[in-house]
């Protein structure tokens, strides 16, 4: 098993928890917020970022949430541009509203060069119905606005819901274009405990009809080039999102704030999701020692949403063990089902694996 090395670890994300309001489908640690707790909360989240020690130049930072554009992010801004060069790749998550000139002076002047946008639909009574706040309108003027100080954009589409129908989608696709951003983010509607869409009772879409949905998506997006570089996420080339293909290819990250995650060394952690439990320095709430069988299930579980599937040179010399001796009858039943094939020094799942991933991995595992 493999030992912390911190020069290794190049991939910080940090966690907002705060929303000025809560959308009907988010399960995500989150509270309304409030000045008074988003001022202990950042003066924590700066302490737990030192007791880090991280003495390089990480290659991503990632500020996630909740929604980090709603609060003042100036001190741990800061803080964190003895961790840049020229090559980070550093998002912050942003709620189409707080978008202004003045924020956006703020995040280049910081070095931000990324914005994940989450615009969720451009449909106004869709919006409604996901309980989002802005509207079309907001969405491309806001779009247009932060391509004057930021290039690289993120944005979000929810489907799988019974009141999208296939016209709206594709309706919806022709605005996604319009846009003409570098990365496109996709989420079929999960009905998650604790969200008002699982309190009023709303039953997810059946499968076959998300399934219909995702693949206009895929049809749609890439006869307009764009790549499908991970099982929901479209990017033109070269914009991949650097930050998340580290936890795609199951490398080592720091993760500091609520509920936030670590991959380090031969463990992974967990922070609390009691807020207070934060406030009073008690961060970690699970730390797991990765066995060699569940480094490796992780490894095959995360390598296989991407589009370049697993590197089997990288899998040899990470475990010291060939991938396709040890899961020789398993690859080939799967071979013989066409969900994946060997494509050069990678094991990839075909289109229709892609869709089956679960079915994937309870044959390797």
């Amino acid at each position: 098993m493999k030992t912390r090395n911190p020069k290794t670890i190049n991939s910080l994300y940090i966690h907002i928890p705060f929303c000025r309001h809560l959308c009907f489908y988010c399960d995500f640690p989150k509270l309304l917020l409030n000045h008074d707790f988003e001022t202990k909360y950042m003066k924590m989240l700066l302490i737990e970022l030192k007791a880090q020690k991280i003495n390089h130049k990480l290659k991503t930072i990632y500020i996630g949430g909740g929604t980090p554009s709603c609060v003042n992010l100036l001190p741990l801004l800061k803080a964190l541009q003895k961790y840049i060069n020229a090559k980070t790749e550093f998002t912050i998550e942003a709620n189409v509203l707080d978008i202004n000139e003045q924020l956006l002076r703020t995040y280049q002047h910081y070095r931000v060069n990324r914005l994940s946008l989450g615009i969720q639909s451009t449909h106004d009574k869709l919006l409604k119905v996901l309980g989002r706040e802005h509207t079309k309108v907001d969405v491309f003027n806001k779009i247009k606005l932060i391509k004057k100080y930021i290039n690289n954009i993120n944005i979000d589409l929810i489907y799988g819901f019974k009141e999208l129908t296939n016209k709206l989608l594709v309706d919806e696709l022709n605005d996604y274009l319009r846009l003409n951003v570098n990365h496109i983010s996709t989420y079929s509607l999960e009905i998650h405990p604790g969200t008002k869409f699982y309190n009023d009772h709303r039953k997810e879409l059946d499968s076959s009809l998300v399934r219909e949905q995702f693949d206009i998506i895929y049809d749609n997006l890439t006869r307009h080039g764009y790549i499908r570089y991970e099982t929901s996420n479209f990017a033109k080339k070269g914009y991949q999102a650097k930050h998340n293909l580290t936890y795609w290819k199951d490398e080592e990250y720091y993760g500091i704030g609520l509920g936030a995650a670590s991959f380090i060394g031969q463990y992974r952690y967990k922070n609390t999701l009691n807020f207070f439990e934060y406030l009073k320095g008690r961060f970690i709430s699970q730390k797991e020692k990765i066995t060699l069988a569940d480094d490796k299930k992780y490894y095959l579980m995360l390598n296989l949403r991407l589009a370049d599937g697993i590197n089997l040179k990288d899998y040899q010399h990470r475990f010291k063990t060939n991938l396709l001796d040890e899961k020789k009858t398993s690859i080939q039943s799967l071979k013989v089902r066409k969900l994946v094939k060997t494509n050069y020094n990678n094991l990839v799942t075909t289109y229709e694996g892609s869709m089956l991933l679960d079915i994937i991995l309870e044959e390797l595992f």
